[in-house]
């Protein structure tokens, strides 16, 4: 009896068990292509300019010229930069300020309170961390 008890529950655990169901990665016919495309990364788009603005340190953080926004179409920025590089003139900062929007600065205002909890430290912080 005790052989069947075990059998039984051993049984009972592999027939639950289900294998997970594998999504298939291909859109569908239907699926907009537009709707699941995710744009190149900006070093893909501005490759050399990319290059460039980060070696030549144009922004104290290495992400803000990331979080910039092209005021036009990346290749157009791309055909003036090719253009005007070589000018003995070229101003970088200048080429990037003119053909970006920069992302704000958020100004925080937080203060640290060594009087308080790790818990309300946290607390206080995150809507700045979130934002």
């Amino acid at each position: 009896m005790k052989y069947l008890l075990s059998f039984a529950l051993l049984w009972f655990l592999f027939a639950c068990q289900q294998e997970p169901e594998v999504s298939d990665p291909t859109p569908t016919e239907d699926a907009n292509p537009t709707e699941i495309s995710i744009p190149p990364p900006p070093n893909e788009l501005y490759g050399a300019l990319f290059r460039r603005v980060q070696m030549e340190q144009v922004f104290p953080d290495g992400k803000t010229f990331v979080d910039c926004i092209p005021k036009v179409a990346p290749d157009s920025i791309m055909r003036a930069y090719t253009t005007s590089v070589g000018a003995a003139d070229f101003d970088l900062e200048s080429f990037v300020v003119a053909h970006f929007d920069l992302p704000p600065e958020p100004a925080s205002g937080f203060q640290a309170d060594p009087d308080r909890s790790i818990e309300e430290h946290i607390k206080n912080l995150w809507p700045v961390l979130t934002r």
